[in-house]
This record gives structure tokens, C-alpha cells and sequence, in this order.
């Protein structure tokens, strides 16, 4: 067996001289070493939550109570049929009298984000989630029979109050209204008076396309269990025109909300505003707070029982709409934007300019 060579003084010196010469490659005139990706100001965590705090100030909690007035049907049958009868608000015939419609009152609280993209000397202009603060005036359900839904209502709720509002970085609740929306796009503007803090204009980077659409990193902000809350994921496309997916683990609040690029270099861009979560909703049966220490239900207990229904969420994804479409969006209200005293902040005004020279 051979013996191992013990290292010479040659070698030795030979081995300093080359890391001599490696560090000396890696200095400036200056003698410091160039830390470029390894300075710890452009380390990935640290830039990463620099430019979230830096955004987060222009965007708030848009919220909105909802309650409506509930109708229940019970209908006459005829041989087990349903009978047609014009003069019925249901178009069959009822039972007689108070017994024939059970109502009852329903509310809710819709709420998600909202960024806050130019103001007038009273007001702040707010852009977020349609389907936020438009609901509808009539709910309709429908009896299912026979394997498909027949035009029997089952019940309607009709909405009695509808009231908005946001909360700002103040933390106060603040009375808002609506100037704008559209239903193809779920996006709104809305207004809020600027009576005290509630956020700042969004004056960082805005695209004015999003290409390519998937493979990229991109940041998520929202209010579930309205508190703000950041995700973070990989966008993708979505089955739906003019939006776009993120996986992240999604939850109601990030509708309204911003989503950004990140680009270690150029920080946050904003690339669409967040639209749903994909999902379906249960209904069941839950007795009421009558029978809370029953362990058993008898035939007696069925008056107790009620109907209710709750999301069954798919929270692998959100999904968002397209900057191009928030920007066409925004361009379409323009006059009436202007024409409220509204002035955008110069990063939205000038992406809204770009777009509507490149649509000439």
C-alpha cells in the first residue's frame, strides 16, 4: 500500500496564492467584496417583506351587512300535484291564509379588500370586487323534482337593507357608496369620505398586461376573518375569459384584493385584482338552539330543525381578473371619474393612458 504525500511548502504556498487571488476577483476598487445577491438588504425574505409594507398602507377592508326578507311557500297539491293559479305570488296555489307563506328575515356580512387608486378633495375613490357590495334584489330557490329544477319557488328573499362600508388603517368604519361596476368583470368603484385616515393611494408599479400567465410568483392581500392577510403562490390560467389563476390556500376576503408580481429587482406589480374562490355550497339539516342537550330526536323535535347551507370551499386557488381588464375597466368610467372631481393616483392614471393609446 502506498503512503499519502503529506502536502510541501510549495504546494501550500500555491494553494494561498489562488484563494488570494479568488478574493482579490471578487473586490471593488474600494477593497469590498461585491455582495450583490448576498447582501442581505436584497435577500429574497427581507425584500420580499419591504415592498408587501410598503403596499399595504393603500389597502383596506370593504364590508357590507346584507340582510333580506324570506319567504317560504307551502303549497295545496291536487293528487300529489302542484296547481297552477295565476292569482298566487308563486304562481301555484298556496295554503289558506298565514299558512300558506312562512317569512322570515335573514342577514349576512359580505367582505373582502379594496385599493385605494385616487381621491378628490372629499373623497377617496376605492376599486374592489363587485359581488362585495352589489347583491341581488330578488333570490329565487326553486323546487327540484323529478331530477331537474321545475319553476315552482321553493322561497324568495327579497333584500331590504344593503349597507357598505369600509375600514380603514384607522381601524373606524366609514359609511361608503357606489360609483361604478360591472357585472361581466366583478369590479366596482367605490367612494368613502375623507374624513379621517383611512389609507394611502397606490402609487407603485402597475402593468398594463400580464404575460406570460402562469409559472409566475406572484402575492395575494385580503381580509378573511377580516383581518389583512397576505398569500403567496404560482399564477396559472383560469376557465374563465379575461382572468387568471394563483395557487395559494384561498378563503373569503382576498375578493377586491391586489395581487401582485414580485420581481426580486423591481419589487411589487400589480397584475389583477382577486375575483373567487372556486367551491359549491351544502345544504343541511341542524336542529335550532332548542334542542342543544337532546341526544336523541323524536317526531316532535321536526318543527325544530331547520334548513341551512354553508360553502364547501376548493381553497387550492383564487382566482383574479386580468390587469388589462381592471385598466379598460377604469378607462370606460373615466368621464365619470372626472366629472365627480376624482383625480387617479399618477400610477393608475398613467397605465389607464397607456392602455387607451395601445386600444386606439
Amino acid at each position: 500500500m502506498m503512503k499519502e504525500k503529506k502536502p510541501t511548502f510549495t504546494r501550500l504556498l500555491f494553494i494561498g496564492a489562488l484563494l488570494f487571488l479568488i478574493v482579490s476577483g471578487c473586490q471593488n476598487k474600494r477593497g469590498d467584496v461585491i455582495r450583490s445577491e448576498f447582501d442581505p438588504k436584497l435577500w429574497f425574505p427581507n425584500n420580499l417583506a419591504r415592498e408587501i409594507n410598503r403596499v399595504l398602507p393603500s389597502i383596506i377592508e370593504v364590508a357590507a351587512i346584507v340582510e333580506y326578507r324570506v319567504e317560504e311557500y307551502v303549497y295545496e297539491l291536487l293528487d300529489g300535484k302542484y296547481i297552477p293559479d295565476p292569482n298566487s305570488p308563486a304562481g301555484y296555489r298556496l295554503k289558506p291564509g298565514k299558512a300558506g307563506i312562512i317569512e322570515s328575515r335573514t342577514s349576512t356580512k359580505a367582505f373582502g379588500a379594496g385599493m385605494v387608486i385616487g381621491k378628490s378633495p372629499t373623497e377617496n375613490l376605492i376599486l374592489t370586487s363587485r359581488h362585495i357590495v352589489v347583491q341581488k334584489d330578488t333570490i329565487t330557490d326553486y323546487i327540484y323534482l323529478m331530477n331537474r329544477y321545475t319553476d315552482i319557488p321553493r322561497t324568495r328573499a327579497i333584500l331590504t337593507r344593503n349597507e357598505l362600508g369600509i375600514r380603514g388603517r384607522n381601524n373606524m368604519l366609514r359609511p361608503a357608496a357606489i360609483l361604478a361596476s360591472d357585472a361581466r368583470m366583478d369590479l366596482a368603484l367605490i367612494t368613502v369620505a375623507r374624513k379621517d385616515y383611512l389609507g394611502q393611494e397606490y402609487n407603485g408599479d402597475v402593468l398594463i398586461n400580464f404575460s406570460p400567465v402562469s409559472g409566475q410568483f406572484a402575492i395575494a392581500v385580503g381580509y378573511p376573518d377580516e383581518m389583512v392577510q397576505i398569500a403567496m403562490g404560482l399564477t396559472a390560467t383560469a376557465p374563465y375569459p379575461g382572468n387568471f389563476s394563483l395557487g395559494i390556500h384561498g378563503d373569503f376576503g382576498f375578493s377586491g384584493g391586489p395581487i401582485f408580481l414580485f420581481d426580486p429587482q423591481k419589487g411589487l406589480q400589480l397584475i389583477g385584482i382577486g375575483k373567487s374562490i372556486p367551491g359549491q355550497r351544502l345544504f343541511y339539516v341542524a336542529p335550532d338552539s332548542s334542542l342543544r342537550f337532546k341526544t336523541r330526536l323524536t317526531t316532535v323535535d321536526i318543527p325544530h330543525l331547520l334548513v341551512d347551507e354553508m360553502p364547501v370551499l376548493a381553497p387550492h386557488r383564487i382566482y383574479g381578473v386580468k390587469i388589462e381588464h381592471v385598466l379598460r375597466f377604469i378607462r370606460n368610467h373615466l368621464g365619470l371619474i372626472e366629472r365627480r372631481g376624482f383625480r387617479l393616483s399618477p400610477a393608475f392614471f398613467d397605465a389607464v393612458r397607456k392602455v387607451e393609446s395601445t386600444s386606439k
